[in-house]
């Protein structure tokens, strides 16, 4: 997918990876493999791949909640502060002038 913002970019990046990974793990379980030790060696990377690229994600994921956080507590903030004067205060400095 092009075009989208870093933090969705890098999450759909990992999850497509971590998918394109698990289908021949989940096609052929470890179980069922051949003693063969080069098999056995391929599963075990694909395994690690997996599990490296999960971690990847998990932390896009929490940079992710921390930026919403902070764009939660922007929304938060007063916009409109109310003035303490009172309106006969400002007509006696008014009269002043």
């Amino acid at each position: 997918m092009r075009n989208l913002p870093t933090i969705s970019g890098n999450i759909t990046w990992s999850r497509h990876l971590i998918h394109r990974a698990m289908v021949p793990l989940k096609h052929f379980p470890k179980e069922k493999l051949m003693p063969n030790g080069k098999a056995i060696k391929q599963y075990t990377t694909a395994s690690k791949i997996s599990i490296t690229l999960y971690a990847y994600e998990l932390a896009w994921r929490q940079k992710w909640a921390m930026s919403v956080e902070k764009a939660r507590e922007g929304l938060i903030c007063t916009l409109l502060v109310q003035n303490d004067r009172r309106s006969d205060d400002r007509s006696s400095e008014d009269a002043g002038n």
